[in-house]
């Protein structure tokens, strides 16, 4: 099943080396990168800041494993990762990201 996983970093060049090692890995077959300004509680502040987030399309049997690469390589203490669902991909596509992806 074809899923996308998303999280946040601080700059382009943190995006691009994460996306880079998934790729590298095989744990993904395509990545989006969005620069997004967030504003957010943290430890009782308010905070407003550039960042980007990135979506990682892959399969549900290379889940565990990207979320523990971007886990080790993040720079934040709590990084933001969650999962989505695809539904009705394209059955070509979600071939496509199945096959990329290393399944």
């Amino acid at each position: 099943m074809a899923i996308g996983i998303y999280t946040t970093v601080a700059s382009d060049e943190d995006a691009r080396a994460l996306a880079r090692a998934a790729l590298d890995r095989r744990l993904c077959a395509c990545v989006h990168l969005e620069p997004i300004e967030s504003l957010y509680r943290w430890k009782g502040e308010l905070c407003e800041d550039r960042e980007v987030r990135i979506l990682f399309k892959t399969i549900e049997s290379r889940r565990a494993a990207l979320e523990a690469l971007i886990a080790g390589s993040h720079g934040y203490e709590t990084p933001a990762i969650w999962t989505v669902r695809f539904d009705g991909v394209d059955p070509a596509y979600a071939a496509w990201i199945e096959s990329e992806a290393g399944g």
